[in-house]
């Protein structure tokens, strides 16, 4: 989550607050371990990232989340998300979406979901979409297949800097599907309810789509699982 920034780039309100509540949701009430980065640099970015990729194992399921500002130059199409300390005249400073990309495709777990709360943010989930199941298959059947899918707060445009509780929309509704969650339930569904919502109150839609060049595998899909400890 990068909340400053460096003038003449805007700082934001709500990315640290956001992932601060998201991970611990994730770790409460669906047992993940949980590393939260704030206002972390791309040196620091990519050293987590780096981190997964050495240290998870095919069994793992891994969720990685940005929140800050993302950027397109719009000669080229390309994506970006921006670091903390990054300048807003070099895209060195910044982290492409074709290197996020290729960290997702190198992540060894076959559970892979990358949720990107920033503006444009949609250009990394627009390779292939996901339909939506009508009836949950068997969870053993979807981690058989190796899924890498991308939740983004948005399409291929800014998003609104508007705020719910202290929140982004977009967190505080996929916070909130996420605590409704009472057993298994399959991304493209959880999208389905967070973009319903999102769109009722901002102009804003959420995208929801399969990373095909990450390894992503048809029929695949991330599986958020309650977990229960005695």
């Amino acid at each position: 989550g990068v909340a400053d920034y460096p003038y003449p780039i805007p700082s934001l309100d709500s990315p640290v607050k956001d992932i601060e509540e998201i991970g611990r949701i994730y770790r409460e009430q669906l047992g993940y371990e949980v590393r939260i980065l704030a206002n972390a640099d791309k040196a620091a970015i990519v050293r987590e990232l780096n981190r997964l990729i050495l240290e998870t194992g095919r069994a793992d399921s891994v969720t990685v989340m940005y929140a800050g500002h993302g950027y397109v130059v719009e000669r080229t199409q390309r994506g970006y998300w921006i670091p903390a300390k990054a300048s807003a005249d070099d895209p060195k400073q910044w982290i492409s979406n074709a290197d996020i990309g290729k960290v997702l495709e190198n992540i060894p777990a076959k559970q892979v979901l990358l949720v990107s709360d920033s503006c444009y943010s949609g250009t990394l989930a627009r390779e292939a979409k996901i339909e939506r199941a009508e009836v949950l298959p068997d969870p053993a059947a979807v981690l058989e297949r190796r899924s890498v899918t991308v939740l983004s707060s948005g399409g291929d445009e800014p998003v609104p800097d508007q705020g719910k509780e202290g929140h982004s929309v977009f967190a505080w509704h996929f916070m909130r599907q996420l605590r409704d969650i009472k057993d298994v339930t399959l991304g493209v569904n959880l999208h389905e309810r967070v973009a319903e919502r999102v769109q009722a109150d901002i102009p804003q839609q959420p995208q929801y789509g399969a990373g095909i060049t990450s390894g992503h595998q048809r029929g695949g899909d991330y599986l958020f699982e309650v977990r229960r400890y005695e």
